[in-house]
């Protein structure tokens, strides 16, 4: 009876660890509260402490350099490459990070396989040694991306916050030049106005414009491309063309900020359809599990004539 409480509490947890992994909770309003105030209110030395984080991290570090050596020594088998070099570049987050949870979600899908045999065995349930032993290679390498498939859904809902905050950011940029001030002053400014992520991005990159003595428009560009946001090469595009006319500028920041929004209604009007579509077949699969219910003595009764 022991071993079987142990059986189903290991498979409980390693279910448990997966969902909080792949899905992690969303935090709570105090929590969000605390995390904006943090950088104002810690303290000038801290000791961090090793989070579940860190501890990913420093395990795709491991896996990495063990890959390094062993398997292509004097280069890495795992560079960043192609979109998902982008969806990391947008969530900030290095490859060590992607790669542990890769490993650790791995690992528990390669170990349901023997819990849930371990956990049917009382039950007189016995499951093939042919099944277990093909199961947890193929459990443990479905599940080893499921964390990449996670990111690039994390990623496309960065970006959606991102083209929010770049239409914000070209109005106010069009109303500065409106105002008088040149283009380069009015870019920084208005990045300077919001603490957000976004119009960090922005700012850092009419900073690297600044130091570099670059055009600010070019490093859009190039940010665009480094976290997959198209809407910013078209806009430097379409500046190319206007050239350094501030009535044409401002017209062109304005129309991209307008198109912005109507993709970003258009997209939430999909959203609502879509979600609505769910719920009509919920409503659906619920009414057919009712008319079951209700049906299934009579059923039964004819059945048993």
């Amino acid at each position: 009876m022991t071993a079987v409480v142990i059986v189903f509490a290991a498979l409980g947890a390693a279910v448990l660890g997966l969902v909080v992994l792949v899905a992690p909770p969303r935090p709570g309003l105090l929590v969000s509260i605390g995390r904006l105030d943090a950088p104002r209110l810690a303290p000038t030395t801290s000791i961090p402490a090793a989070t579940w984080t860190t501890r990913q991290v420093q395990l795709g570090r491991l896996v990495n350099d063990w890959l390094a050596h062993h398997v292509r020594p004097g280069r890495s088998p795992r560079g960043p490459a192609g979109q998902r070099a982008k969806d990391l570049a947008i969530l900030d987050r290095s490859e060590e990070l992607l790669l542990g949870r890769q490993v650790v979600t791995g690992l528990i899908g390669g170990l349901l396989v023997p819990a849930a045999a371990l956990a049917l065995a009382p039950a007189g349930i016995r499951l093939p040694v042919p099944a277990v032993v093909v199961g947890i290679p193929l459990l443990g390498a479905a599940l080893f991306w499921i964390p990449a498939i996670s990111l690039h859904r994390e990623a496309e809902d960065r970006r959606r916050e991102f083209r929010h905050g770049l239409s914000a950011y070209l109005d106010l940029v069009a109303m500065s030049l409106a105002g008088g001030r040149g283009a380069p002053q009015a870019l920084a400014e208005t990045a300077d106005l919001s603490a957000s992520w976004p119009f960090r991005l922005l700012s850092d990159a009419v900073t690297t414009a600044r130091l570099s003595g670059t055009n600010p428009w070019r490093e859009f560009g190039n940010l665009g491309r480094r976290i997959d946001v198209p809407e910013l090469e078209e806009l430097v595009a379409s500046l190319t063309l206007v050239g350094d006319r501030g009535a044409h500028v401002r017209e062109t920041l304005s129309a991209r900020a307008a198109t912005l929004r109507r993709r970003a209604l258009t997209d939430a009007e999909g959203d609502a359809a879509q979600a609505d579509q769910s719920m009509r077949i919920a409503q659906v699969l619920l009414a057919l599990g009712f008319l079951i219910l209700i049906a299934y003595p009579a059923i039964a009764a004819v059945l048993a004539l």
